[in-house]
């Protein structure tokens, strides 16, 4: 199990049930009827939310780069109009 440093709130609802969530990770957050089956969701909640928001970063990433491409193309084609004007329409 991988240890990640995040601050984690264990609560007991009106059920008995443990409710563990990280403050810091919006929406992390899992269940569990004793604390020796919670620490271990928990965990994996955390890698899972990691992992989701790698992926998320990645696809910003990507499509940042893509969009920069097609903004580079586009003047590029346009600095090419320009001088294809200037060359025949002047």
């Amino acid at each position: 199990m991988k240890k990640h440093g995040y601050k984690i709130l264990i609560e007991k609802d009106e059920d008995g049930v443990y409710v563990a969530t990280v403050p810091e990770l919006k929406g992390c957050h899992t269940q569990a009827k004793t604390l020796k089956e919670l620490y271990p969701r928990i965990e994996e909640a955390i890698e899972l939310y990691i992992k989701f928001e790698e992926k998320e970063v990645n696809k910003a990433i990507t499509e940042a780069e893509v969009e920069y491409s097609a903004n580079n193309r586009l003047l590029d084609a346009r600095e090419a109009l320009s001088e294809l004007r200037e060359k025949y329409f002047k």
